[in-house]
């Protein structure tokens, strides 16, 4: 991979996620950039021109909220992990409680 060539106006590939975001907002500010030509493209085309023959001519890509997206998933999936351990626990307590107050009642009609 070589140097950018600032003689010639970079082409910058900016990926979105495909959710509800200010497109508008975001290319007014790579736009901002003098000299440079950013493009949007967003899910599921993304996937499709993310490859060696369709990026040769762009100098740079810009994965924007790729990680959020990502990290939001985890986050679902840990929270329902959670929720899941909370219910066993929960249930175990329960009868471990349960089980303790038969025993007290046993011991107590010994007596």
């Amino acid at each position: 991979m070589g140097f950018l060539d600032y003689k010639v106006r970079p082409r910058i590939l900016v990926v979105g996620t495909g959710h509800t975001y200010n497109r508008t907002g975001l290319m007014d500010m790579f736009e901002s950039f003098e000299g440079t030509e950013a493009f949007l493209v967003e899910h599921p085309l993304a996937e499709r021109v993310l490859n060696p023959q369709s990026l040769s001519d762009v100098d740079a890509v810009v994965l924007y909220n790729m990680f959020s997206r990502w990290i939001a998933g985890y986050r679902v999936l840990y929270a329902e992990a959670s929720n899941e351990v909370e219910r066993l626990v929960s249930r175990d307590l329960d009868r471990a409680t349960q089980g303790s107050h038969a025993l007290h009642v046993r011991s107590m009609a010994a007596e």
